[in-house]
């Protein structure tokens, strides 16, 4: 009742919505305490904690209660409009977009529900109020006085509970008319889902740039061992002067490739698990 006044049949904020400091001095705020702050692991990279506010079970039921004792919500369970806008309950109008609002439907009510400007404290307000629909349990429950959840947080503690978790919904659900079954989103499974797609993309560009690096080491290598063999002509004839056969001929110059391409392969497989650590440390 300290929030919102009464005007004609219709509420508006109990004071300057956009400076709520009087609301919190007034003589029937209640004064809170921090039991705790709860915080994501420092390990944690991708935390799944939402910001705000926790209350507890006991606190939670005391607004509920006093929300259902106010004035405003009384006042909404015996009226079929929305009694901050005016906005009548009808069936074509279940849904009303945000900052849609009445334009002089009362004195002090104008577009957006509150009769202020945008970016203000009510504004944000008025919009929620509004945007969430003219279903009258709907407005009851955004005023307080409906305790069911619309929405449940569950935080597994490691990815197989996940799946547990998963399995148990989807075994509820089986059989279960639309209206009764539970609507999940598995944000880790979609983060990975998403992060997996990148990482597949990255793995094909990379395997694309080896093999074109395979294709042209492979025509560098041809090409080098083409030129010594031209630069080494003489080498060749002493050897067939001596009775080397082609065939050994082409077994030294084979053996010699393949020493030099082992090498160099060794060096970069070295170079390269030498040079993933500190990139790796500093990722």
């Amino acid at each position: 009742d300290i929030f919102y006044k009464q005007t004609a049949e219709l509420f508006v904020l109990n004071d300057d919505p956009k400076n709520p400091q009087k609301l919190y001095e007034n003589e029937k705020a209640i004064t809170l305490s921090i039991a705790g702050i709860v915080r994501p692991a420092r390990k944690t990279e991708i935390p799944a904690l939402l910001p705000g506010i926790g209350y507890s079970d006991d606190l939670n039921q005391y607004f509920i209660k006093d929300a259902e004792e106010s004035a405003i919500v009384q006042a909404q369970k015996k009226a079929d409009y929305n009694v901050l806008t005016g906005e009548p309950f009808t069936a074509s109008n279940n849904t009303m977009p945000a900052g849609a609002g009445i334009t002089g439907a009362a004195p002090g009510i104008h577009r957006g529900g509150l009769g202020i400007g945008n970016g203000s404290f009510g504004s944000k307000i008025g919009a929620q109020l509004q945007s969430s629909g003219s279903k009258k349990e709907t407005l009851l429950s955004i005023l307080g006085a409906r305790g069911t959840p619309f929405m449940i947080y569950i935080y597994p503690v490691d990815f197989q509970y996940k799946d547990l978790i998963l399995d148990y919904l989807d075994a509820w659900n089986e059989g279960k008319k639309v209206q009764d079954k539970i609507v999940y989103t598995d944000l880790a499974g979609t983060i990975t889902e998403l992060t997996g797609g990148i990482m597949r993309g990255i793995t094909l560009v990379l395997i694309a740039f080896a093999a074109t690096s395979m294709v042209v080491s492979l025509i560098m290598i041809g090409i080098i061992t083409y030129i010594s063999v031209l630069e080494r002509t003489k080498e060749i004839g002493i050897l067939r002067a001596l009775g080397a056969r082609k065939k050994d001929i082409a077994r030294v110059f084979n053996a010699e490739t393949f020493l030099i391409g082992a090498v160099s392969g060794i060096l970069g497989i070295l170079t390269g698990a030498v040079l993933t650590i500190p990139v790796n440390n500093n990722l």
